[in-house]
């Protein structure tokens, strides 16, 4: 009798393992689809505005050493496209300022 209601016992316990194995199975399938959608996210926005503020970091540096001629080519519809454009127009008021201090005639880059 004792050994029956083992057997019996052993059924559910099987039962809830099985049920444990298959809910942490999809646990981690849950986890790896989140992880996916975040790198994906990531990839599509922040990527490209991290692309931008490089172009712009190197592009200030070669105005700050002295390449008033150099000029912005960012195209991404937002503040970091204007802020380009804001650069480049100084470069240009730059570049007017330096030849007229320097009594050269003012020609276009």
């Amino acid at each position: 009798m004792l050994e029956e209601v083992r057997q019996q016992d052993a059924v559910p316990q099987k039962a809830a393992m099985q049920f444990k194995r298959n809910a942490t199975i999809v646990t981690y399938c849950l986890i790896g689809v989140v992880l996916l959608i975040f790198i994906g996210q990531f990839s599509l926005t922040l990527l490209p505005v991290i692309r931008s503020i490089q172009t712009l970091q190197i592009g200030a540096a070669k105005l700050g050493m002295g390449d008033l001629c150099y000029r912005f080519q960012i195209q991404t519809g937002d503040e970091i496209e204007k802020l380009a454009q804001e650069f480049n127009q100084m470069g240009v008021k730059l570049a007017e300022s330096y030849l007229q201090f320097i009594g050269t005639e003012v020609t276009s880059c």
